[in-house]
């Protein structure tokens, strides 16, 4: 992938951020979640690329959505052929793109004006990231500093502390795993504080703690459980160009989907990371590995805050009436063409 790229990607999520912004605290996170969505659409057109959605976001809230396989850019097949015309000065604009959206993860967060929200896209070319439907998935995430053979939810959340502090230099005491709050890990939560460890609890969203692994800023060591699966795609592209490690499963929630009848049910008993309350899911693919999830060789992953976090500070109104209204967003560009990782404070109009 051409540098070129993250530019333009970057501008999509900061102006998902903006326009989401403006329903920060509202209460209708339907709204704000539509907000993201066609301001991240209308981007996208604007493109001389060629875009295929293969992570959307929505169905599972039954939200707005970028949906699976929609296609986006300002393309121009040329005549009688199905190769796309080359735009001046842009390189590799006849190649199809994946991507994968979530235009603002923490829906909630914006609109009650929590910590959190964030808007994220990631791109790679053509059959680069796994294209996962919008359900659920069981998510383990460490950050480059962990020395592990092989990570596998066959571990013990006891072992998986050990490691960690082993690795690290650092007590049980020390160590802090990210988990969002559901009922379903409250065994999850209370065998962490049995082992010594620190919990820091997600009222909702988990795509930044993933990330926040491989972020010794952010004070997060790993991330186990289950949330959604478009986020967990997505976490995983940035982690992989980060050196972290990641492995998932796809699972559907029983009580909200009629076809799992027609899914066969996995033996939960030989998982060790057994904490969790599987009742009402059911797996529906084999552990994948951080290459099964982003085979991709050329990835950029563009975060923007929303509202304040701990990855990235929230978009700030400086100036806001009907002609010369100034806002300032917050990102973070991951990429393969990037040495390293780039901050990005911009100003817009």
């Amino acid at each position: 992938m051409n540098n070129i790229m993250w530019p333009f990607i970057l501008k999509v999520s900061q102006k998902a951020a903006i326009f989401s912004a403006k329903f920060i605290g509202k209460g209708d996170n339907i709204e704000a979640d539509r907000a993201a969505v066609t301001a991240m659409r209308d981007e996208l057109n604007k493109l001389p690329f060629h875009f295929k959605v293969v992570i959307g976001e929505g169905e599972r809230d039954n939200a707005p959505m970028l949906f699976i396989g929609e296609t986006l850019g300002k393309k121009k097949p040329i005549k009688n052929t199905n190769i796309i015309e080359e735009f001046e000065g842009v390189n590799n604009c006849h190649s199809e793109w994946h991507i994968a959206v979530d235009p603002l993860e923490g829906t909630n967060l914006c609109s009650k004006n929590l910590p959190g929200a964030i808007t994220a896209i990631s791109i790679t070319e053509k059959g680069g990231i796994f294209s996962s439907p919008d359900i659920y998935m069981l998510k383990l995430a460490v950050g480059p500093e962990v020395i592990i053979d092989d990570l596998s939810f066959e571990l013990s959340i006891y072992d998986l502390i050990s490691i960690i502090a082993h690795s690290k230099n650092i007590k049980h005491s020390e160590v802090t795993i990210a988990v969002l709050e559901r009922d379903r890990h409250n065994i999850l939560i209370d065998q962490i504080y049995n082992s010594n460890a620190r919990v820091k609890l997600l009222p909702d969203g988990d795509l930044a703690a993933c990330i926040a692994t491989c972020l010794p800023w952010t004070g997060i060591d790993a991330y186990v459980g289950i949330g959604g699966a478009p986020e967990g795609v997505i976490s995983a592209s940035a982690i992989k160009i980060l050196g972290g490690f990641m492995i998932g499963r796809l699972m559907l929630n029983d009580k909200i989907n009629n076809k799992i009848n027609n899914c066969s049910n996995t033996d939960f008993k030989n998982l060790r990371i057994n904490s969790i309350d599987y009742r009402e899911f059911s797996f529906i693919s084999d552990e994948k590995n951080i290459n099964d999830l982003v085979p991709g060789k050329n990835i950029t992953v563009v975060i923007s805050g929303v509202t304040d976090g701990y990855i990235l500070d929230g978009v700030k109104i400086l100036k806001l009436d009907n002609i010369n209204s100034i806002f300032e967003v917050n990102s973070v560009v991951f990429s393969t063409d990037l040495d390293g990782i780039m901050n990005v404070r911009s100003q817009f109009k």
